[in-house]
């Protein structure tokens, strides 16, 4: 009988009184006889319920992001003219802002920086785009 963790005396009476009747008094000992099967079993139905709860979650996750998607294509699709139109507003006012500094071409040095910046090839390249989404 394990009496380390028992400081009171009637609970060392009663203890040593069932020791003496044959009874095991370590509820440890008792305890540990039903816990592997008690928490292998609770383990297993927390991790199936973790399992399931996470699977949801991960296809829920799947679902928002398709649809996020979707909503993004459609935008991008949408809007080309639009973009056109405002790609082509910036080529005036950067090839206006160039002409006041009094550089030569200032349209095509316009065409050529905002291409860059926007990922085209080149400035006709841009120009070619921009004439396709009028």
């Amino acid at each position: 009988m394990s009496k380390r963790g028992l400081h009171d005396p009637l609970a060392l009476e009663i203890a040593r009184d069932l020791e003496g009747r044959g009874f095991p008094t370590d509820v440890e000992e008792i305890l540990a006889k039903f816990r592997p099967a008690a928490d292998d079993t609770a383990r297993d139905a927390l991790r199936a319920a973790l399992r399931a709860e996470s699977r949801k979650q991960y296809e829920q996750i799947v679902q928002n992001i398709r649809q996020l998607v979707t909503i993004i294509e459609q935008l991008t699709a949408a809007q080309p003219r639009q973009r056109a139109v405002d790609i082509r507003r910036e080529i005036t006012a950067r090839a206006d802002e160039l002409r006041r500094r009094g550089v030569r071409d200032p349209v095509t040095r316009a065409e050529k920086e905002i291409a860059e910046r926007l990922g085209h090839a080149s400035g006709p390249s841009l120009n070619r785009w921009l004439r396709r989404h009028r």
